[in-house]
């Protein structure tokens, strides 16, 4: 029997590849989520609203992207899709805060012309009255 060999050491256990499997699940529900956003980010009037799971699904996406090990690749199409939508979204805002101000002047306007002229049919209907009294006045 061969005597035991006690300088042996056993082989370092492999080390692992950055949780990869972390990153692919946070990548697809980044994925998932940014494209939901994106898609309601283009439906008129309610695209505002995409802003806010888009920037949940930029988060998840970045975190996919960190804790993704070797392929990489479907985090990075995640955020793409979340930054799009994001952006999809702020431009959606940015055109309703538009139209509110656009409506608010006019308003304003319709206001100005309003006043102007209710003054001009009270100073019409002024003038008719003196008229109408005096041709009441000169007729007895």
């Amino acid at each position: 029997m061969p005597p035991a060999d006690d300088d042996y050491d056993a082989p370092a256990p492999k080390k692992a590849d950055g949780g990869g499997t972390a990153g692919l699940v946070l990548g697809i529900i980044g994925c998932v989520l940014g494209g939901l956003s994106l898609l309601l980010s283009f439906v008129p009037c309610v695209g505002a609203l995409a802003l806010w799971p888009g920037i949940l699904s930029v988060i998840l996406s970045g975190v996919g992207l960190v804790t993704a090990g070797k392929s990489k690749t479907l985090p990075i199409v995640a955020l793409c899709i979340s930054v799009a939508s994001v952006g999809m979204a702020l431009y959606q805002r940015q055109q309703i805060a538009d139209a509110a101000k656009d409506i608010q002047k006019a308003g304003e306007q319709f206001g100005k012309d309003w006043e102007k002229n209710m003054k001009n049919a009270a100073e019409e209907m002024k003038r008719q009255q003196e008229e109408a009294l005096k041709k009441m006045k000169g007729g007895n």
